[in-house]
């Protein structure tokens, strides 16, 4: 359900190995993810392991998401 996996990501917080992070996007596809919840934890935990591939997914949530709550520490 969204409620867990929200809830699995919010647990990643500490998590800052991009190797580790990959795995588990690999395993769970959060990448894909349309949830905008779900969406913006996961690009704000590949952001502080310094995952620059994802840039292009922050540029899109930007544009697509109005609310401040998602947008603002993207």
């Amino acid at each position: 359900s969204s409620a867990s996996r929200v809830y699995f990501l919010q647990q990643l917080g500490e998590v800052t190995e991009l190797a580790t992070l990959q795995r588990i996007d690999q395993l769970y596809k959060f990448s894909q993810e349309k949830n905008s919840e779900i969406r913006y934890l996961w690009l704000m935990l590949s952001l502080r392991a310094g995952d620059k591939s994802v840039f292009p997914n922050v540029a899109a949530m930007l544009h697509e998401q109005g609310r401040m709550k998602y947008t603002r520490p993207l």
